[in-house]
């Protein structure tokens, strides 16, 4: 966001500059224009930024045809790595106990990078023993 205030009149444009490159303008037609000296406000939503290192400026138009520009603001972009997501699905999900017994069977599985350890803790729950209910 960029706040700007003119002292003889109103800003209707302002530019903003990623690296020097524009991304962007936002304009104010008004139909009655603010009193000079009037704090306005202008905004830019700025999607799909590669990652990367950016300095932001805006450039001020106001009503005279007269520009002026913001000072630096430097940011860092990266990029966004969402964390692994493990599910447990059920491949044979009847069981009984009995003579013979019937066991149920479920994979573990895990999305996102694979390449590093991953800790999963879980609980097992529930009336039945784990390896021992008869």
């Amino acid at each position: 966001m960029v706040q700007t205030v003119d002292e003889d009149g109103w800003v209707p444009r302002v530019e903003f500059f990623a690296n020097g490159r524009s991304i962007g303008v936002q304009e104010i037609n008004f139909i009655i224009a603010p009193p000079p000296g009037q704090l306005q406000r202008f905004a830019l939503d700025w999607s799909n930024v590669p990652p990367g290192r950016y300095v932001l400026t805006a450039q001020a138009t106001d009503d005279r045809g007269t520009t002026g520009e913001s000072g630096p603001v430097v940011i860092e972009v990266t990029q966004s790595l969402l964390p692994p997501v493990v599910n447990i699905y059920a491949t044979d999900a009847f069981a009984r106990e009995g003579n013979p017994p019937n066991t149920a069977a479920f994979r573990v599985r895990r999305s996102g990078e694979t390449n590093a350890p991953l800790t999963v803790h879980f609980a097992i729950r529930g009336t039945a023993s784990n390896g021992v209910d008869k």
